[in-house]
């Protein structure tokens, strides 16, 4: 003790302890981090971080009911943030040339979860507008409606989300994206129900529903919109055999094999490696997974924060529309540019021409699925 705190005391110099020493401490907690990330050991990894935390978040990490990439969430999370990406915030209407969109300063909600503080009425938000007269196929949603009357949906949302398949629409080439979002609770629920009803009609998008709360889908009914609706999926028998639940729309997830596997479409979607680069030895040296497409940092929050117990509203919206789309694909394939009769309902769109990636070229050997992050 008296040389840690130099001093002369003979009482001190009686006193042993120990010193840690940070540089050492941070290289081998580093190395065991690297160590558990390269062996693919997602348990000893979240481990490792939590039981010798560099962060405060790391404290809180939970290996026994988060299944999705925490670190990449936040990782991507961050860059949104830094780089102030964000959708543009706007109320949908239905006219006598079809539906509208209107701009409006209202911001999409912000923490997770909810805060007293929080304006439950939040916006439509777009990421990329609806091509002119999008084709039937080229749009999927997921919708996951809000209950009211139960204190325990207290901080439930209303969410939905629209995903924009692969396709083959000349000039167009974002694809295999959530393109838009709307997650809010407004004090009238029929509110919600009929932004989300214009959203699924503004996209033509095949909506497939969470239908444990069908007032959303009775609301579609009533307005003549079911056409829009997906009927109960036929990879329900599948996952769930002996299932007697057998519904008109939509998906229940009543069962945990339903949970389990709509959680590993989103899953599977964000940690499928999307661009890849080679050194001239052909070592990769970069690699780009599907969660750098995630461009709704509240989706990315609810990832980091998942557990078994509390509300994920997004996140089941969001993997209900990617389930839709994936299981479109093999059997579509690719949308064509030819018309639907379905388009004629919704009337003219705007078209948005920005672009959410800057094209680059790095000099390396690119191995990739999707042109859209080049």
């Amino acid at each position: 003790m008296a040389d840690y705190l130099k001093s002369d005391s003979k009482e001190l110099k009686k006193v042993d302890m120990l010193v840690s020493n940070i540089e050492i401490a941070d290289k081998i907690t580093d190395e065991n981090i690297e160590r558990a990330k390269k062996a693919n050991d997602r348990v000893a990894y979240l481990k490792e971080k939590m039981y010798y935390p560099k962060t405060v978040d790391d404290i809180f990490l939970n290996e026994d009911t988060n299944i999705f990439d925490i670190e990449g969430a936040k990782i991507q999370k961050s860059k949104l943030l830094a780089q102030s990406r964000s959708g543009t915030p706007v109320i949908l209407t239905m006219t006598e040339n079809g539906i509208r969109h209107e701009f409006t300063d209202k911001l999409p909600i912000s923490n997770f979860p909810l805060k007293p503080s929080d304006d439950e009425d939040a916006p439509v938000v777009i990421i990329e507008f609806p091509i002119d007269s999008p084709p039937y196929g080229l749009y999927t949603a997921g919708t996951d409606p809000y209950r009211q009357g139960q204190a325990k949906y207290s901080n439930s949302l209303g969410s939905i989300y629209i995903y924009k398949r692969m396709h083959s629409l000349t000039g167009e080439k974002y694809q295999d994206m959530l393109v838009a979002y709307y997650t809010a609770r407004p004090e009238k629920k029929e509110k919600w129900e009929e932004q989300a009803r214009l959203l699924t009609k503004y996209y033509n998008a095949r909506n497939l529903c969470e239908n444990d709360e069908i007032s959303f889908i009775e609301h579609m009914k009533a307005k003549g919109d079911a056409r829009y609706l997906e009927p109960q999926p036929q990879w329900l028998k599948t996952v769930v055999p002996n299932s007697t639940v057998n519904r008109e729309y939509g998906v229940h997830r009543s069962a945990d094999k339903v949970i389990n596997f709509l959680h590993s479409r989103l899953k599977k979607y964000t940690e499928e490696v999307i661009l890849e680069e080679k050194d001239k030895e052909g070592n990769v040296i970069r690699q780009i997974k599907g969660m750098s497409r995630i461009l709704d940092p509240m989706l990315l929050e609810e990832m980091i924060q998942y557990n078994e117990d509390g509300n994920f509203d997004r996140i089941v919206a969001a993997e209900l529309a990617i389930t839709q789309a994936m299981e479109m694909d093999p059997i579509y394939g690719k949308v064509s540019e030819q018309k639907d009769s379905r388009n004629a309902s919704l009337g003219k769109v705007t078209k948005y021409k920005g672009k959410l990636f800057e094209h680059s070229s790095r000099g390396m050997n690119i191995k990739t699925k999707s042109k859209l992050f080049l």
